[in-house]
């Protein structure tokens, strides 16, 4: 598949995602938390399915984030979404909670969405896509060959090991001590 396809696929890809990631992790960490507020840790089928809920979000972002086959454009689009949710937190609270209202269903979600919002939810997983969107390796085709590399360094020319020889004789072939005309070591010649 060729960049712009695989791009181009990351647009739905990036606003599932970040669709997925919202309703199901708002949706599962608010319940958690009432659950551990009403039963006091000791679970009930509802704790179930609020961490399945969370565990669902937290599996999407991992995809959305580091999956070579998804386009980082899916990640730039989920973490921008997660980024306005997020921040409008910041700039006001009614506002944060208008808008809520306005793109979830039910007052019950809006409820869960504001709570994730306060809590920092949104910015955290924003914060997580935008950076696994910055790096640079992710917008390269998983098809494509890396960068060529350098042509290949000529030979060297070997490397002299020994110094040529000097003195008396130096360029001849080499005496031994059993050479004739060469004295032996204790040896006494007598005349």
């Amino acid at each position: 598949m060729n960049g712009g396809a695989r791009h181009g696929i990351g647009v739905p890809v990036g606003l599932l995602g970040a669709a997925l990631i919202c309703f199901a992790g708002s949706k599962g960490l608010n319940d958690m938390m009432r659950e551990a507020q009403v039963f006091y840790g000791r679970g009930s089928a509802h704790t179930v399915t609020a961490a399945a809920c969370t565990v669902l979000a937290a599996a999407a972002v991992a995809v959305l984030a580091s999956a070579r086959w998804v386009s980082p454009v899916a990640a730039l689009l989920a973490g921008g979404v997660h980024l306005v949710l997020g921040g409008v937190v910041l700039v006001d609270l009614g506002t944060a909670m208008e808008l809520y209202e306005a793109i979830s269903v039910g007052e019950d979600a809006a409820r869960s969405m504001f709570s994730a919002g306060a809590s920092g939810f949104y910015l955290f997983v924003a914060v997580a896509l935008l950076a696994s969107a910055a790096v640079p390796h992710r917008w390269r085709s998983p098809a494509s060959p890396a960068a060529p590399a350098a042509p290949p360094r000529p030979p060297r020319p070997p490397r002299r090991t020994r110094r040529p020889p000097r003195g008396p004789g130096a360029g001849g072939p080499r005496r031994t001590p059993d050479s004739p005309g060469v004295p032996r070591r204790g040896v006494v010649r007598s005349a």
